[in-house]
């Protein structure tokens, strides 16, 4: 099975067959909308082992003769890994939303919505030419604008619209950096051709800043810096994480801004003497965020703001180990993308089911609610990097590619993930000790598909904090490939 049939083909497929059921058969919309997720996850697990076992890619293109180009799709060790956590998350949604969400009955329009998103997402990760990349990026903003516009909190226009102009700025920087890539690519090889690879080979030279080089890179640095988010291009984040449902910010806060610090990953080996120079000060911006992410998480009276701000430290230290331009470091970065990815997303699920529950206010939760203190203790462990959890593992090989690069960074970094303990374990506290506040404590517990995603998500974190291996094994051949083109010259 195709690349094109799994990731882009088997999407459109469910969301046609949503579009002929009717709007009051929302139980079929739901199986139809799982079936989907189901068969995408089985196939991210396939593509990951196989990319794996064969040591080597998988590449796929479907001629667009009328448009005048190839959709090029090509799947690597990275983005097999960045597929599983799209499709771990998207799966939760797909089971989760009519239980944790008010759809409005509009269950058929959020189904294929989230199915437009999981496509594009897939689609972004697997992209390999600079057309189909720019394609699948903007694809995903659609759904995502209407999904904040639709089903989001009172002021969810003011959020969509400041989402949408920051997006919008960030995607006329990938435009200009793209056509200067186009116009460099033309001259130097004679041909259409703008695959990755070709990039990678002819890469244009760096005389500073105003060189073409340096300003591809600035272009680029922006628009995914805006996307991840780093300080100072935040301004969008904590009035769409909480302006829109929680379950859908966890896809959001999960999977959708790592696209960011995917394509800072995937094309940085093309202004690789512009990125060496601005290294330093993006470590230090980014050190700084992870410190500001906490101390606003610390001021912060609301949970959901708290995740968010937590979120955005957390962000600030997976651009911060990238920047260390080392082996160490980058592969920390990868890891931790998918680490944070997935305990993000679990944490803000939590927050849905205490909304869902009405108990943001209740104490003493883990008295009758032992399968949610349970999991909530577990990605709290992991959002706090403790020993034995995934958080740990990618967030160690961050600390220690920043010492190799730069240790005054590296310790403010650090200062940050100490307090970032400190206000995840406050959290959990308030809400899971103390003496019981909930007045129908037979129904406060986790039950049913929700009850078994947070346990699944749970053997996750461990297992791949245990065994990294077994996820990542593919991650060193890609991290080396990066280094060796960064380094060629």
């Amino acid at each position: 099975m195709s690349l094109y049939v799994s990731f882009l083909i088997v999407p459109a497929f469910f969301i046609s067959l949503i579009l002929l059921v009717g709007r009051q058969s929302k139980k079929t919309i739901e199986t139809l909308g799982t079936a989907s997720g189901l068969l995408l996850l089985l196939a991210s697990i396939y593509y990951h082992y196989d990319v794996i076992s064969q040591n080597q890619s998988i590449s796929d293109s479907m001629a667009l003769t009328s448009l005048g180009f190839n959709f090029v799709l090509n799947a690597d060790s990275i983005s097999t890994i960045m597929l599983l956590l799209t499709s771990i998350l998207s799966l939760g949604v797909y089971l989760l939303a009519p239980i944790l969400m008010d759809l409005k009955n509009k269950d058929k329009e959020f189904y294929i919505l989230v199915l437009m998103t999981q496509m594009g997402l897939s689609a972004t990760y697997l992209a390999y030419d600079l057309i189909s990349f720019y394609i699948a990026w903007e694809m995903v903003l659609i759904p995502a604008f209407l999904l904040i516009g639709i089903w989001g909190g009172q002021n969810r226009i003011k959020a969509t619209i400041k989402f949408f102009l920051y997006t919008l700025a960030g995607s006329l920087f990938m435009i200009v950096a793209f056509a200067i890539l186009m116009i460099h690519i033309q001259k130097v090889t004679g041909n259409s051709d703008f695959l990755f690879s070709t990039l990678y080979q002819n890469r244009m030279d760096y005389n500073g800043l105003y060189s073409p080089q340096g300003v591809v890179g600035l272009c680029l640095m922006f628009a995914f810096l805006i996307k991840a988010p780093l300080i100072p291009f935040h301004g969008w984040l904590k009035d769409t994480y909480l302006e829109a449902p929680t379950l859908v910010t966890a896809i959001i806060a999960g999977v959708m801004g790592k696209m960011g610090i995917y394509g800072l990953i995937r094309f940085m080996p093309i202004f690789p003497d512009f990125a060496k120079e601005l290294a330093p000060i993006v470590m230090i911006v980014a050190a700084i965020g992870v410190v500001y992410g906490i101390f606003s998480a610390i001021q912060s009276k609301d949970i959901k703001e708290t995740i968010a701000y937590v979120s955005l430290s957390h962000v600030s230290a997976l651009v911060f180990g990238l920047f260390t331009l080392n082996q160490i470091g980058i592969s920390g970065t990868i890891m931790q993308m998918f680490s944070h990815g997935l305990l993000i997303a679990g944490l803000f699920i939590v927050i849905a089911f205490l909304e869902k529950k009405s108990l943001l206010q209740s104490k003493g939760l883990s008295k009758i609610a032992p399968v949610l203190a349970v999991s909530f203790f577990i990605l709290t462990l992991g959002a706090i990097a403790l020993p034995t959890t995934n958080g740990f593992v990618g967030e160690s090989m961050i600390m220690l590619g920043g010492f190799q690069t730069n240790k005054l960074e590296t310790g403010i970094a650090l200062l940050g993930s100490i307090f970032g303990a400190v206000v995840m374990l406050r959290v959990y506290s308030q809400y899971m000790f103390g003496e019981s506040s909930s007045t129908n404590s037979q129904n406060n517990d986790v039950q049913g598909s929700l009850k078994y995603y947070l346990i699944a998500l749970s053997l996750i974190v461990m297992v791949t904090g245990i065994y990294p291996h077994s996820l990542f094994q593919g991650s060193e051949a890609f991290v080396n490939q990066t280094m060796s083109v960064l380094y060629s010259r």
